[in-house]
């Protein structure tokens, strides 16, 4: 759970550390590039209370395994390089943005219950700051070292696949 959340939350946080690089890619200019990061807290805000009505019907760990591929999707829509194609990915950036904080510690409570929350989430918490924490590296290191995202968004692909077979791994009873 620690680890698996760390990793959605770690996307959001190397795409957000990149911002404006990965636009300028796609070919949008800086201007925009900017307009564009300060506008996705806004598509963020209603999409962290879509992904918590999604949570709500089909569960915690259903929902992860969601968002891992949509998240899956969006960056193959920023492969594209082209502004058209990146603006959606951003959008749907933005959307996993909104809902990655909060299934992590739906996932903790899914799986410990309410009880048992408050131990669970001191150790899934550390977890998940730990992963999140790579997101920083895998995005910057990869362009640098390739001088292109393509490399950062096949990384980021893989990394989606992984965190959803970690989702996929976590128990469907509370422990």
């Amino acid at each position: 759970v620690g680890i698996g959340g760390g990793v959605l939350v770690m996307f959001t946080i190397g795409i957000m550390s990149n911002f404006i690089p990965m636009c300028g890619y796609a070919g949008i200019d800086t201007g925009r590039a900017i307009f564009l990061m300060g506008i996705t807290s806004f598509v963020a805000m209603p999409a962290s209370i879509i992904w918590g009505i999604i949570d709500e019907h089909i569960g915690s760990r259903k929902t992860c395994v969601v968002m891992f591929v949509y998240f899956i999707i969006s960056v193959i829509f920023a492969l594209i390089p082209n502004p058209g194609t990146m603006i959606l990915a951003i959008v749907m950036f933005a959307s996993v943005m909104g809902g990655s904080n909060n299934l992590a510690i739906s996932m903790t409570a899914s799986v410990w219950g309410r009880y048992d929350f408050d131990s669970a989430w001191t150790v899934v918490f550390i977890l998940n700051t730990l992963v999140r924490s790579f997101g920083f590296v895998l995005v910057g290191s990869l362009s640098a070292i390739t001088g292109s995202f393509t490399s950062t968004f096949i990384g980021l692909i893989i990394c989606s696949a992984i965190g959803a077979i970690l989702m996929l791994l976590c128990s469907k009873k509370p422990l």
